[in-house]
Order: structure tokens, then C-alpha cells, then sequence
């Protein structure tokens, strides 16, 4: 480990927002296999925001947040070729169709997504487009996953740094990516609940070194 790495991770020991039995680190990354489901469940006038970097150029239809599965779901997709043609495909609380608009990204390129609680989508402070509200999320798969569709199997190829979400300015759940010191397990962990989230898919969230 270079000099810098080292006073980063001293930095990054000084600030961290985690209890003792945890290691913040920058991201934890996933390769297509693994994702997060939580405990929360999604409701009108959620504000959501995550900080994530694409890392593979194709990743069609791999989602960023999800939750619900019928008329009524909350959903950020990607489709396409990230750096070329990838279009987000936002749903929130909506009925009929999704909104669509083109963003192709940079690979490895850190970026805030942002959904407001009006249903309006930010990249990196730039409105995207609007998905109008239709009601609550109905169904029974209604907790939010992160990097996979609910319905889906395909999960995110990508860095993620950051998760939180408030409801009327008060804060929801704030993820923060870590390692679990008793056995290196990499996750995120929730400041409001107090929960440490594993991936529940296969293989392994790598961090970095």
C-alpha cells in the first residue's frame, strides 16, 4: 500500500460514520452476480440518492434501485450499451409506462443518481426526466434490492459508493460500504438502522485494495 493510500485510509478510519466492529471503505464493487436486498420498504414521498460507477460497457437491463413488481414499482434500469446507448428506465409508483431518456456514461466514472420525491431523476444534478406518482407499491416483493431488478436475474456491473433516502427531509436509510472486521465480509451498512447488508446473490462484493 503507497503513502497515499495509507493516509487515506487513516482519513477514512478518523471520519468513519460506523461502529468499531466495522471498516469503512471507499466502494464495494460487483460483478454481475452480486446485489443487496434490504428491509426497507419503499413509500410516497421518498427521496432517493446513490453514488455508483458503471463498470462494463454492456449492461442491459440491470437495475440500480428496485422495488414491487406490478403496476405500481419503483425501478431505475439501465438497458443497452452503457457508453453508447444506455437509457434509464425510471418507474415510480406509476402507472402505464415507464419514462426513457438517453445517457450514455463513462466507464468507471462516479456518478449521483438522484430521484426526487416528486418522481423527477437527476444525473449528477441534471434533470433526466418525470415519472408522475400513481399510488403506493403494491405486490408482495416490496423491499428494495440494489444492483437487481426485482423480477429479474441480471444484476449491476459496478462500483457502489453511497445509498441514502429521506421521506419529507428526514433521513430513511444511509448505506455505507464496509468490511465487517471479524470475518473481512464486505457489505453496506445502515447508519439508521443499524443493519449490516451482504450481498445476497453469489460469489463476493470485492472492495478495493
Amino acid at each position: 500500500m503507497d503513502l497515499m493510500a495509507i493516509r487515506r485510509s487513516l482519513m477514512m478510519q478518523q471520519m468513519s460514520r460506523l461502529p468499531t466492529e466495522y471498516q469503512e471503505v471507499e466502494y464495494i464493487l460487483a460483478t454481475g452476480n452480486q446485489y443487496l436486498l434490504t428491509d426497507y420498504i419503499p413509500k410516497r414521498y421518498d427521496s432517493f440518492k446513490i453514488d455508483f460507477a458503471p463498470t462494463a460497457s454492456s449492461a442491459s437491463y440491470r437495475s440500480l434501485i428496485s422495488a414491487g413488481t406490478g403496476n405500481y414499482q419503483l425501478i431505475i434500469l439501465l438497458t443497452g450499451n452503457v457508453t453508447a446507448t444506455s437509457v434509464n428506465y425510471l418507474k415510480y409508483f406509476s402507472t402505464g409506462d415507464a419514462a426513457t431518456f438517453l445517457s450514455p456514461m463513462v466507464i468507471d466514472q462516479r456518478y449521483t443518481m438522484e430521484l426526487k420525491d416528486d418522481g423527477t431523476l437527476y444525473l449528477d444534478g441534471q434533470r433526466l426526466g418525470n415519472s408522475p406518482y400513481g399510488g403506493q407499491l403494491d405486490g408482495n416483493n416490496v423491499t428494495l434490492s440494489i444492483f437487481r431488478r426485482r423480477n429479474y436475474t441480471s444484476q449491476y456491473f459496478g462500483k457502489l459508493y453511497f445509498v441514502e433516502i429521506t421521506n419529507n427531509g428526514i433521513k430513511q436509510m444511509e448505506l455505507i460500504p464496509c468490511v465487517r472486521k471479524s470475518d473481512s465480509k464486505p457489505g453496506m451498512y445502515d447508519t439508521v438502522t443499524k443493519t449490516f447488508y451482504t450481498n445476497a446473490g453469489t460469489g463476493e462484493f470485492s472492495i478495493p485494495t
